[in-house]
């Protein structure tokens, strides 16, 4: 599984290897642990697409959902500033 994030300096400090939690918003009570296996770093989420299968990435209908969603996250300046990454995870 692929988690795709904005690659702004905090994200930039993450390596294959590297244990992560990650805390479920509004609230942070529901986490998860992982481990991050692989990480690639693309310019945007076009390039990212192309390479990364969507259906690795999560349950979207398409493309265009995918992008909208991200989106909502992440203003476009700042995805333009620092690009995406995407980190392979996996579940400890």
């Amino acid at each position: 599984m692929w988690e795709i994030r904005l690659n702004d300096e905090k994200r930039q400090a993450i390596a294959a290897g590297d244990q992560i939690t990650f805390s479920r918003r509004p609230d942070n009570v529901q986490t998860t642990n992982v481990v991050v296996e692989e990480r690639l770093t693309f310019q945007n989420l076009q390039r990212l697409l192309d390479k990364i299968p969507l259906e690795e990435i999560g349950s979207y209908q398409n493309e265009l959902d995918f992008i909208q969603t991200f989106m909502t996250h992440y203003r476009q300046i700042d995805m333009v500033q620092h690009g995406v990454v995407a980190l392979k995870i996996k579940k400890i």
